[in-house]
């Protein structure tokens, strides 16, 4: 019993190392539209709800399984991106809400790393923050102008060559605030293939670390 245990914790240990060194090549355009809408949608109703490890679950998800990011780095991410929403979801007032800036800041500065990106992660960290306020504040008529800024500075490319993209992912988010979730994930579907048709991978890094 104990020798066959041993050799059980073995191939554990062994299919978790092989798991966490397997190379991977995190791209932001690598994605499955049918799969990672389902987890954007996902996420957002487990925000709704309030579950903090099903949300971390579902983050992790997304970063590992469609962005391409190691384990480690994706499942940080999918931390302090949960706890960053608990923070926005949770606080009485704006300047509360803004203490959520700082983990989602991490967020971005990590997928940046990941991805070799040569964008401003800050920026691109605020712009989220900024989606979040207009769309909890019920401001629709602004929010696709927001994300197209946000997938600009991503995809290093104009905000009005993504804007079909944007208007699409806005659709989605209103939907689900509605509660329309079937409806919310055919949109969210639409907007990454949508996206993935559009967008241009990010300019990486120069060996200096500049853009």
């Amino acid at each position: 019993m104990m020798f066959a245990l041993r050799r059980l914790l073995i191939a554990v240990v062994l299919a978790v190392t092989v798991y966490c060194l397997w190379p991977r090549t995190p791209s932001l355009t690598g994605f499955y539209p049918d799969r990672i809408a389902e987890l954007q949608v996902t996420a957002w109703r487990k925000t709704r709800s309030g579950q903090g490890w099903d949300l971390t679950r579902v983050l992790y998800s997304t970063y590992a399984g469609q962005y391409g990011v190691g384990p480690v780095s994706a499942l940080m991410m999918a931390n302090d991106e949960s706890k960053a929403l608990r923070i926005f979801q949770a606080a009485p007032d704006a300047a509360d809400q803004e203490k959520a800036l700082d983990p989602l800041v991490k967020v971005y500065v990590a997928l940046k790393s990941q991805v070799r990106g040569s964008f401003d992660a800050i920026a691109a960290a605020q712009m989220e923050f900024q989606i979040w306020g207009l769309r909890a504040g019920n401001r629709s008529a602004e929010l696709a102008s927001a994300i197209s800024e946000k997938l600009a500075l991503l995809y290093g490319m104009s905000p009005d060559e993504l804007l079909p993209a944007a208007k699409k992912f806005a659709l989605s988010m209103k939907a689900a605030d509605a509660g329309r979730w079937l409806e919310s994930r055919q949109l969210s579907e639409e907007a990454w293939k949508t996206l993935q048709s559009l967008a241009k991978p990010p300019a990486p890094l120069k060996e200096d670390g500049s853009g």
